[in-house]
């Protein structure tokens, strides 16, 4: 998937931001999680590996720095 979107060229200049906040649970925050990373992955620089966290605190951050987006908050 990730490759076929690439090779589409789509979302090469977005950042992505993932709702990390404390309203978010289970299902809806891994899939605000994971569209986050794809987002991410299929970015050019200077986007590439970085989201925004959405909740109390955003932060802008560098995916490879965390493992598990949930332990942010």
């Amino acid at each position: 998937m990730v490759d076929d979107l690439g090779k589409k060229g789509k979302l090469k200049n977005c950042l992505a931001i993932c709702d990390v906040s404390d309203k978010m649970a289970g299902a809806p925050l891994e899939v605000s999680v994971a569209v986050g990373l794809l987002i991410s992955e299929l970015s050019e620089e200077p986007w590439k590996g970085k989201l925004i966290t959405f909740s109390e605190k955003p932060r802008l951050i560098s995916v490879e720095e965390y493992k598990n987006l949930v332990v942010l908050y």
